[in-house]
């Protein structure tokens, strides 16, 4: 199953989750009603009405059904929306929750060094901004990722995963939660962990009127309310039941999804299947002792709660499904293993993992037209259906570059990268571009402050001499340092660099599209509302010509050279009515748009919102009219891929770094 198709899916299942949930909910709210008939029914008998038949229930009391029925359900569903609200703050509350705490950049560990460099290799493969990483100490083998939208999910690894596996195992773990992260499975955990919560505030309310729990002056509940409590206890642990239920159902599938693309993401099935014998072979496994773990136990790279209903499938039958040759055996052999690995770690404090580190992986290139100098010129070797395949699933090629990428980016990037001002500074220095700064600069400081101009200064060397594919993985390293900052302050960097977008005369299609990328990114990890309904690929006619024609002139990289054939071989992936390019369009990536002024861009901002409203399977067309319209005469260069990977992110259809064929070129100014 493909990226959209994904998609597609986890948005049904979370219709699906809405309307069980709903389903547990009213069966919630009619049990505790009936158990409200009884009990006015024992506090006032033998009084006239005492013990009324059901059925005449609500003909004799029906403000306190109406009230019941309100109170559960409104608790219910208002403490479900609380959880879930809480938790749009980002995977870190998660992570908090959960004792975990975050990696720092300081710290000398050689194997949370290596944890980082696998998250940020996977994080440039898949083309999302690189999660925020924590560490729970604890000897187990396990890993989550949580988070409402890729751009604020939290990664968390535990210790014991740490020791017990080498960098291919771990690597296939951190595939699989990228999986999670990529193919929106993060949301519809949150929602999980919301209904649960929800459900288990009637037993906990049923537990504080029980019999057992004494009240201010020392004595114990005891008569009609007290049993009471007791109903109100049971019936909530039988709604908590339908919603283990539910989450059993929901994780179970997805785990399955999660395994097999993380097999993708790693080249090959090894790694992830060694991580899993493992688990299968540890003296403590997965099992992680928490008093909350049950409730996000389906958030987990491996069962972890004891509690937890299945939702994982079979460790054995995860694992053959990598492995059909897999013997039970091998989880006795494997426990030697392991126990001689922890030891060495424990004795070196992770020597070996210093040098599985300082070693180059066997599957990564040592030299490639990537690790040249100053900039890259690249040829499409797919064909629009292989390209758009790419979306979301990162092949064994995209991996590797992703690592020679990571390895070749400057050291003043991956210093910025680890501290959020110098990080904050950097991104501004990427975002001013690099020509016509005066009026940039200038707002910069009126935005900032004085200080920024000489803050600025210090970094844009290294900003200027970023070859052109690598600016994105630049932006996604340091979006993930900015993650930690309140959200105020990354509202104020939003509103800076959507500034900079109008600034200065119309700006390069490229230099647009990287600033409203940022800003996108940014914006998903504040949270902010924003429109859920689809729109119809009839309704955004007018929004796919203006920028299918700007991708089609980009394409044709003459900008005053015709554009009818790029638009034409575009437009005829969306299976619409013919339709002509805007004509009023001059463009290339050296020079801004004219023959509309610096007004394009908003036009641009109105029509790739609408654009992102779209259904998963018609951004599908949009994306395959994009490459067309680039590859119409059966090349890309890098320029252009890194513009159609910059409108795919702005699509939220992650697009991994295409195949470098050729050598470089200067990168163009933008």
């Amino acid at each position: 199953m493909d990226f959209f198709g994904r998609q597609d899916r986890a948005r049904r299942t979370s219709r699906w989750l809405v309307l069980a949930f709903a389903v547990a909910v009213g069966a919630v709210a009619l049990a505790v009603n009936l158990i409200v008939l009884l009990t006015v029914a024992i506090l006032n008998a033998p009084g006239p009405g005492a013990f009324l038949h059901v059925g005449d229930w609500f003909d004799a009391h029906p403000a306190t059904v109406w009230l019941t029925t309100l109170l559960v359900v409104g608790g219910i569903v208002g403490s479900s929306l609380w959880k879930i609200l809480q938790m749009r703050a980002g995977g870190r509350v998660v992570a908090r929750d959960l004792g975990a705490r975050l990696v720092s950049s300081e710290s000398d560990d050689p194997l949370l060094h290596t944890l980082r460099n696998v998250v940020e290799e996977m994080a440039i493969a898949a083309s999302v901004p690189v999660p925020s990483v924590y560490i729970l100490e604890s000897p187990a083998i396990n890993a989550l990722a949580a988070g409402y939208a890729p751009a604020e999910a939290s990664l968390l690894v535990t210790r014991g995963a740490l020791l017990a596996l080498d960098r291919n195992e771990l690597q296939g773990v951190i595939g699989h939660e990228f999986s999670h992260i990529v193919n929106g499975d993060m949301r519809l955990n949150t929602r999980l962990v919301g209904f649960l919560y929800g459900l288990f505030v009637v037993s906990a309310l049923g537990r504080w009127l029980g019999p057992g729990i004494r009240k201010k002056d020392g004595k114990r509940r005891n008569g009609g309310l007290g049993l009471a409590g007791t109903a109100l206890f049971v019936v909530g642990l039988a709604g908590l039941f339908m919603g283990r239920l539910l989450q059993a159902a929901v994780a179970r599938e997805r785990e399955r999804l999660a395994d097999a693309s993380a097999v993708q993401f790693t080249r090959e099935s090894r790694g992830l299947r060694n991580a899993l014998v493992k688990v299968g072979s540890h003296r403590i496994g997965s099992r992680l002792n928490h008093p909350g773990i049950d409730r996000v136990s389906h958030m987990l790279f491996a069962s972890a709660g004891y509690l937890d209903f299945a939702t994982h499938p079979p460790l054995r039958e995860r694992i053959r499904a990598l492995d059909p040759t897999f013997q039970s055996a091998e989880f006795g052999r494997m426990r030697y293993i392991l126990d001689a690995r922890e030891a060495a770690c424990a004795a070196e404090a992770g020597g070996s993992a210093v040098k599985e580190e300082a070693a180059p992986n066997h599957h990564l290139p040592l030299t490639g037209a990537l690790t040249v100098a100053p900039a890259v010129a690249l040829s499409l070797a797919a064909t629009v259906q292989a390209v758009t395949a790419l979306v979301g699933n990162p092949g064994p090629e995209q991996i590797e570059q992703a690592a020679t990428m990571h390895r070749a980016l400057p050291a003043d990037v991956l210093m910025a990268a680890r501290d959020p001002v110098a990080a904050q500074s950097l991104l501004l220095a990427i975002a001013l571009g690099s020509r016509d700064r005066t009026e940039r600069l200038a707002y910069l400081q009126t935005q900032l402050g004085p200080d920024i101009a000489a803050q600025l200064q210090a970094v844009l060397p290294t900003a200027e001499q970023l070859p052109i594919d690598q600016r994105l993985p630049a932006v996604l390293l340091l979006l993930g340092t900015l993650r930690q900052w309140a959200s105020d302050e990354r509202r104020q960097l939003v509103t800076v660099i959507s500034g900079l977008i109008t600034r200065a005369g119309a700006p390069t299609v490229f230099g647009y599209a990287l600033r409203k990328c940022t800003v996108a990114f940014l914006q998903e990890s504040v949270p902010m509302p924003g429109s859920t309904r689809f729109l119809p690929l009839r309704a955004v006619r007018d929004d796919l010509r203006l920028v299918l024609s700007i991708v089609a002139r980009c394409g044709v990289g003459d900008a005053f050279a015709p554009v009818d054939e790029a638009f034409d071989a575009g437009w005829v992936q969306l299976e619409l009515r013919p339709a002509t390019p805007v004509s009023t369009l001059v463009t290339s990536f050296d020079e801004g748009i004219s023959g509309t002024g610096g007004a394009w861009t908003g036009g641009m901002d109105r029509a790739l919102a609408r654009l992102d409203r779209l259904a998963y399977r018609d951004k599908q067309r949009v994306i395959r009219a994009m490459t067309a319209a680039i590859a119409h005469n059966g090349q890309v260069n890098v320029p252009e891929a890194e513009l159609l990977r910059l409108f795919c992110a702005l699509l939220h259809c992650p697009l991994p770094a295409l195949t470098v064929r050729a050598a470089r070129d200067h990168a163009p100014a933008y």
